[in-house]
């Protein structure tokens, strides 16, 4: 909506110099009737962007669970400079924060305990008891003798039909999947965030040429103006002009929000809030070790 209201202005300071340029004598009425005609044209476009956002506040109150009739303000964030981060820094950070690595780590740890326990059952068991006896003599207590035995048995068993085996190569079997899933699922995060961090570098790039796009777009048009003044333009030149600046500045929209989804779904792979988490993950990478 601000593309809009910047646009109207401009149709309308238009108008204003078309009108005091007639009123000179140095114009004809068309230029007058074609700057009004601009004006109404960016009216409607900014009624059209005035429901649009109404539209768009309708949604978010829904799935905020609001009454749709409630007055919320939406406050839109100013422009912001991309983040400079490195992608090794981005991979390693989110093999440690997300949780997948972990579990995966963990069903290895649990199948070498099995492997552990059922090793333990093919071996020797042991076991130790002891007997103690007190004979009575004369009959009365705190008479006769008392003894210790004590005995150590071992016993092994000589055929368990293969199942201590088989369960152990089972736990093997197990763990060796559990070290290959895990192997995978560092390469598909890895990729995740790969992806993700070429996305937000390609729409931070797409952000600072916009801005630098309306730059020029607003010096040309104000060359124009200034020419038209003199009458060294036509309404047809200006017309152009601050059409490619409402060009520029709704690409450059375009390209804000593309950035900011671009950063929300590499944060997302990398399972961290906070932006400023990259940048410094980022200075402890040495340059020039950049993932490839």
């Amino acid at each position: 909506m601000g593309v809009s209201l910047e646009n109207l202005d401009s149709a309308r300071e238009h108008w204003r110099l078309a009108a005091a340029r007639y009123e000179a004598g140095a114009v004809p009425r068309f230029d007058v009737m074609r700057a009004e005609v601009e004006v109404a044209n960016a009216e409607q476009d900014l009624i059209s962007a005035e429901t649009a956002v109404e539209t768009v506040k309708a949604t978010l109150k829904t799935l905020l669970g609001l009454d749709v009739t409630r007055e919320i303000t939406i406050d839109v964030s100013p422009d912001q400079a991309p983040i400079e981060v490195d992608s090794r820094a981005c991979i390693e950070l989110a093999l440690r924060n997300r949780e997948e690595p972990t579990i995966a780590a963990r069903a290895i740890r649990v199948a070498e305990v099995s492997a552990d326990l059922a090793r333990a059952a093919t071996g020797f068991q042991f076991g130790l008891t002891g007997i103690y006896n007190q004979s009575v003599e004369g009959g009365g207590l705190g008479g006769g003798s008392s003894s210790w035995s004590v005995t150590l048995g071992v016993s092994k068993a000589l055929a368990d039909g293969g199942a201590a085996r088989s369960r152990i190569e089972q736990a093997m079997v197990q763990r060796d999947q559990a070290e290959t899933s895990l192997a995978k699922l560092r390469d598909v995060i890895s990729d995740e965030v790969w992806q993700a961090y070429l996305a937000m570098t390609e729409a931070a790039t797409k952000l600072v040429s916009t801005a630098k796009t309306i730059e020029l777009a607003e010096e040309s048009l104000r060359i124009v103006e200034v020419q038209y003044e003199a009458g060294l333009a036509t309404p047809v030149n200006v017309t152009d002009a601050r059409a490619a600046l409402t060009a520029a500045r709704t690409n450059h929209v375009n390209a804000t929000y593309a950035y900011q989804i671009a950063e929300a779904e590499l944060l997302s792979a990398i399972n961290i809030s906070d932006p400023s988490l990259i940048a410094l993950e980022s200075e402890s990478v040495e340059p020039g070790s950049e993932q490839n």
